[in-house]
């Protein structure tokens, strides 16, 4: 009986593991929704870190340990302004812009659980005649462990699911601002 339990474990194992590797390496998430509002609004939402709290879904309605810091006189808007934060539900990480292109273009990295997991975002803004096309984008490394590359799926729906509720949230807050 025990024979059989291990050697049902084990086939599962390499099932598993042999799914993993035919999995691929690096996840992407798109999202994208349009703005009643002016670029510059967006922007300087996007921006500003200290912002994020107005309209990102990180925030202390989904965890309300959450705890935000910037680094004392550093910037807190444009390339170079980073934030830390920590939470029960949030767990702790870092975002740092590293390119930022005025009521265009915002580059960040984002590192995770003390740098055990890092993504590279991009929030691009496109004007269009009823407003601003917002579009949200992330990548991210697997690397080779089977068992990670599994989670990709999961991965680009979490954090597709929560790029819908922040882009929602970012335009709730700058269409009220743009009247």
């Amino acid at each position: 009986m025990l024979r059989t339990i291990a050697l049902g474990l084990l086939a599962v194992l390499v099932v598993a593991s042999a799914l993993g590797f035919m999995m691929p390496g690096r996840w992407h998430v798109e999202r994208s929704i349009v703005v009643h509002s002016s670029a510059p609004t967006v922007f300087r939402l996007v921006n500003d870190l200290q912002r994020w709290a107005d309209w990102s879904w990180w925030n202390e309605s989904v965890d309300p340990s959450l705890r935000r810091s910037f680094e004392r006189g550093a910037p807190t808007v444009g390339v170079g302004a980073a934030m830390a934060w920590t939470g029960d539900e949030i767990g702790e990480g870092r975002l740092t812009i590293t390119e930022s292109v005025p009521d265009r273009l915002l580059r960040y990295d984002l590192a995770l659980e003390h740098e055990s997991f890092m993504t590279r975002g991009v929030i691009v803004l496109d004007p269009q005649p009823a407003g601003v096309k917002v579009v949200w984008t992330d990548d991210g490394e697997l690397g080779m462990n089977p068992l990670l590359r599994l989670m990709g799926p999961w991965v680009e729906h979490a954090v597709g699911e929560d790029f819908e509720r922040g882009l929602a949230g970012l335009k709730r807050v700058a269409e009220a601002r743009h009247g």
